[in-house]
């Protein structure tokens, strides 16, 4: 009520504190859609003040083939350069950005590159008692995947195949839409969802499968929305939602894995759960994710506190307000620590960003310079347990003692974690006190 009240000056800073987790929506006892009047807050204030960068930089994003185009030239120029550990250098006119974490470096060769040409990716044994056989799937990366992860989405389609499914991989634009919506610009959105649209209807596929759960929102919740007075439009958008699902809903849904399918002995390796934002409050989905972990692959779950809070990424949510992103990323970090869990296990390419920066800087200003074990990323799943959920070392067996003796003698055991290589105090509230 803010801009009606006291003007939309008044409120146009503080509409960017929203990181889009949409946890508000899924605790309002009347249901109103606040996600959604905070976006069209946020796009009357872009349209009375403008985007500044921010907007140059998310139109340069999503425009065909510049994006792709920047991450290829940046990523060939990176990894000869900078070395080949993942992740980009100190930059210094991020300060804030890059004080707490680090940013992950692109891909050399993006998913896309390493698909499309050949047509496939190598099959696998197959998965008994899948329920997936002959189903058609068109997979749909997204763009963290296709750029900076292209191992996960590999590995998502290797899981898809040895469920029997025929996997095929249209060629997309650069991206969604979604940084349009959540930066104020919806015209940017709607020509982005036109082209993504018109990619997607040409996949004579059941299904349109993403690992990508910010990507499913888009397609499934908001392009109806962006489209809603549009006629010719709206049809197609409706349709295409009904073909669109998660990698997490198809393995729970569509494929049906039996209990013990993937069970391996490896009970020596604790793990734990980030519900990601979208995943937990948009699509609902708890815990089916939970089940494939503990029942399907027989492995040891250990719940962690606030397993459902936001990481702190939020998209550009996390550069226009590092601090409060960088405090929350901690705090995951440190709940999964108190879990006593060597694995963090989530199933959104932004959650699994945020948390491997943050772990990652955290390691570095404490140790300088890391083992080689510190942050072994692993793909769970299928036969050698690497295809299933993309998941990553919390640390180190050195890290793990490392942390625990810090806080013993920090005097704060259960309620701190670690930045700048100093410890600090854990502040931040439950949801409901915020």
């Amino acid at each position: 009520m803010t801009p009606f009240h006291h003007g939309l000056e008044n409120i146009a800073e503080a509409q960017t504190l929203c990181a889009g987790c949409n946890a508000c929506e899924t605790v309002c006892p009347v249901g109103i859609p606040l996600p959604r009047l905070i976006n069209k807050v946020r796009s009357r204030a872009v349209a009375k003040k403008g985007g500044g960068l921010k907007r140059l930089g998310v139109r340069a994003w999503l425009e065909p083939g510049i994006a792709a185009a920047i991450a290829g030239g940046a990523a060939r120029v990176i990894s000869a350069v900078f070395g080949k550990d993942g992740f980009l250098p100190h930059l210094p006119a991020l300060p804030l950005g890059t004080r707490w974490r680090r940013l992950p470096a692109p891909a050399r060769r993006p998913f896309r590159a390493r698909t499309i040409p050949s047509g496939s990716v190598p099959s696998q044994t197959q998965i008994p008692g899948a329920a997936a056989a002959g189903v058609t799937i068109a997979y749909f990366p997204g763009c963290i995947t296709d750029r900076l992860y292209p191992e996960m989405g590999e590995a998502v389609v290797r899981v898809l195949k040895a469920c029997g499914a025929d996997v095929s991989y249209p060629e997309l634009p650069d991206c969604c839409g979604l940084p349009a919506i959540n930066s104020g610009d919806p015209d940017l959105a709607r020509q982005s969802a036109r082209l993504m649209i018109e990619a997607l209807e040409r996949a004579d596929t059941r299904y349109i499968v993403s690992s990508s759960t910010s990507c499913v929102v888009t397609t499934v919740q908001d392009y109806p929305h962006l489209f809603r007075d549009d006629a010719d439009w709206l049809p197609r958008a409706e349709q295409l939602a009904k073909r669109v699902i998660d990698f997490t809903g198809f393995m729970a849904k569509v494929a049906r894995l039996p209990t013990g399918a993937l069970r391996t002995d490896d009970s020596e390796i604790r793990f734990t759960y980030h519900d990601a934002c979208q995943t937990n409050h948009v699509l609902g989905i708890r815990g089916e994710q939970r089940r494939l972990i503990s029942q399907v692959m027989g492995l040891t779950l250990i719940e962690m506190d606030d397993a459902e809070m936001c990481c702190g990424f939020g998209g550009t949510f996390s550069f226009d307000h590092p601090e409060i992103a960088g405090r929350l990323t901690h705090r995951k970090l440190d709940h999964a620590s108190r879990a006593t869990a060597d694995v963090i296990v989530t199933d959104n390419p932004g959650c699994i960003m945020q948390l491997r920066g943050g772990d990652s800087r955290a390691w570095r200003d404490h140790h300088r310079s890391p083992p080689g074990r510190a942050r072994e990323s692993i793909l769970a799943g299928l036969a050698t347990r690497r295809n299933l959920l993309f998941v990553f070392r919390r640390f180190s067996d050195e890290g793990f003692r490392y942390q625990e003796s810090k806080r013993q003698h920090s005097g704060h055991p259960k309620s701190c974690h670690y930045r700048g290589g100093q410890v600090q105090s854990d502040k931040i509230g439950h949801r409901s006190d915020d």
